[in-house]
């Protein structure tokens, strides 16, 4: 297996899609025609288990809209709107909301 594959951050992996099919039936023990018997199918379900990914947990929607005002600058343009209420300048808190709504829509 001198076929692999170097990426930065992750592990080192075969470049399977990269070679020959009988090389690589060979290689895992695999009848290119058969397939695996019955009793070689069992003992490598047991081995590496089931060929599903884990399930994660379920992100709600309102945490997904909700991080889209988490980020610091964010709260920068929240605290302008707000001196902009304060010194009467109204558009302008207007402009800064709706920017900030359409941000956080367009992020969820």
């Amino acid at each position: 297996m001198n076929d692999v594959e170097h990426e930065e951050g992750s592990a080192t992996l075969p470049k399977w899609h990269a070679r020959d099919v009988a090389a690589v039936a060979r290689e895992l023990g695999v009848d290119g025609e058969r397939g695996l018997s019955g009793d070689e199918a069992r003992q490598r379900l047991r081995q590496y288990g089931l060929n599903q990914l884990p399930e994660g947990r379920r992100i709600r929607w309102y945490e997904v809209l909700a991080r889209q005002y988490l980020d610091p600058l964010v709260g920068i343009l929240f605290i302008a709107a707000a001196l902009s209420v304060a010194v009467g300048e109204l558009s302008d808190a207007i402009t800064i909301a709706a920017i900030l709504i359409l941000n956080g829509a367009l992020g969820f």
